[in-house]
């Protein structure tokens, strides 16, 4: 087994990202709401700010949504709704072994993991900011697609060992004594 206990390691990361993501959504709100407001993530002796980033265009429905669909579009969330939602759904799935569900969860922190690239690209070189908050939770999705590969990993190698064992349960005795013979 790759890792002894997924399920727990699952359930603490998704916590720890919807804890993260309820709070970049505060962040969001009160940033809107007052321009003087410091949340506590944006720290001006190190040049790390999250308030700028996450109230910035790519701060909402990953700055992809409004171009495509425009500003009223329902899908043109704040990123930490998506959040809050795929950390919910992680949670959830942690709990189900299922073949489908454990793909659905692999697939999901995949496809999270490369949000967390393209995400951190336009951080770095588009916004040319640096943000803790942002950084943590691309951290707990790299970590979140390990547990998932372990997850599916498992899942993998004991369904074919149950194979293997299959082949055993109908393993035969020797019918004769020569065969009996060449058993022992």
């Amino acid at each position: 087994m790759c890792c002894p206990s997924t399920k727990s390691v699952t359930l603490t990361l998704s916590l720890t990202g919807l804890l993260l993501s309820l709070y970049a959504l505060h962040v969001e709100t009160q940033a809107s709401k007052d321009p003087e407001y410091v949340a506590l993530c944006d720290i001006s002796s190190l040049s790390l700010s999250c308030s700028k980033v996450l109230t910035s265009s790519y701060g909402r429905g990953f700055g992809l949504v409004a171009p495509l669909l425009g500003d009223e579009h329902p899908l043109n969330q704040t990123n930490s709704v998506y959040g809050i939602i795929f950390y919910s759904i992680m949670m959830l799935l942690a709990f189900l072994t299922s073949k489908v569900m454990t793909k659905m969860q692999f697939y999901m922190s995949l496809a999270s993991v490369a949000m967390s690239f393209y995400l951190g690209y336009i951080l770095y070189f588009i916004l040319g900011e640096l943000c803790p908050l942002c950084v943590a939770t691309y951290a707990v999705n790299f970590l979140l697609f390990i547990t998932s590969w372990c997850k599916k990993r498992s899942l993998s190698t004991s369904s074919s060992s149950k194979g293997s064992r299959r082949e055993e349960s109908t393993f035969t005795l020797p019918s004769n004594n020569q065969d009996f013979k060449k058993f022992i």
